[in-house]
């Protein structure tokens, strides 16, 4: 006995069937594209900072300057979402002092064609990629291998100054704590050579 289904007429094929058809295959291949490209294909800020901190590491002793403007905008997508709270003022005061845009600022802006910058080393870049990533971990994003190996550099700035007390407190102490026991050098001259004093506070 054959089913209701095999009973059912056939419809012939025709060139406004096959147009239907056509029709509907488009739009369902539109709409899968739009799905990928959303779920596959996008780019969120979060995303990009992350690949800004690991090429900014991987380029940093070879790529300097190039590392050090991937890090800069990277430490500045995560300082801008800590908002206005307490710790946002305590990096700013941080960034502010060190000035740590100055030489980002150089890259960035046209100003004279013939100006020069004087010096730069992956020394020069390194705290901004310590703050970086130390935003980033606060946020509670997942450190990458990348971020987790740089992490274990040692620390390249001198003992007693103001670049080397703010890498270890960056490293071992809450954000908001960034700016307490931080000092300012303060050279004083005695009969020998001039020695620096950490006895003056820079907040």
């Amino acid at each position: 006995m054959l089913s209701a289904r095999q009973t059912a007429p056939v419809r012939p094929w025709s060139k406004e069937r096959g147009a239907q058809h056509c029709a509907i295959t488009l739009r369902f291949a539109s709409c899968l594209s739009k799905v990928i490209s959303l779920y596959h294909g996008r780019i969120t800020k979060l995303d990009a900072v992350r690949r800004q901190l690991d090429c900014a590491i991987r380029l940093l002793d070879t790529e300097d300057i190039e590392a050090h403007t991937l890090a800069w905008a990277a430490f500045n997508v995560m300082f801008e979402m800590l908002g206005k709270d307490a710790t946002s003022k305590v990096v700013h005061r941080v960034k502010k002092n060190l000035q740590l845009g100055k030489v980002p600022g150089f890259l960035r802006h046209a100003g004279d064609a013939n100006a020069i910058l004087p010096e730069h080393s992956p020394e020069t870049a390194y705290l901004t990629i310590v703050l970086a990533i130390r935003l980033w971990e606060a946020r509670g994003e997942k450190l990458t291998e990348a971020m987790r190996k740089f992490g274990k550099r040692p620390n390249p700035y001198e003992p007693g100054y103001r670049h080397e007390t703010v890498v270890e407190a960056a490293r071992h102490q809450p954000l908001s704590d960034l700016g307490k026991g931080l000092t300012k050098p303060l050279y004083v001259k005695r009969a020998g050579p001039l020695t620096c004093l950490q006895n003056a506070q820079l907040f």
